[in-house]
């Protein structure tokens, strides 16, 4: 969680680095992630296909 500026410095760098990333705005969270269940829910699913693919339990 961070400042939108700071979070578009933060993709535009990634970008240009060529970093697997996925970027989640949530306008209706304050400093977390609340307010919007369905996009926590995204959010989850895609920490766990992050996880997944880079810390594959064994």
């Amino acid at each position: 969680m961070c400042p939108f500026k700071t979070a578009a410095h933060l993709v535009n760098a990634l970008k240009e680095n060529g970093v697997d990333y996925r970027y989640f705005e949530m306008p209706h969270s304050g400093h977390g992630l609340q307010n919007d269940d369905n996009m926590y829910e995204q959010y989850l699913n895609t920490v766990e296909k992050y996880l997944d693919q880079y810390l594959p339990v064994k």
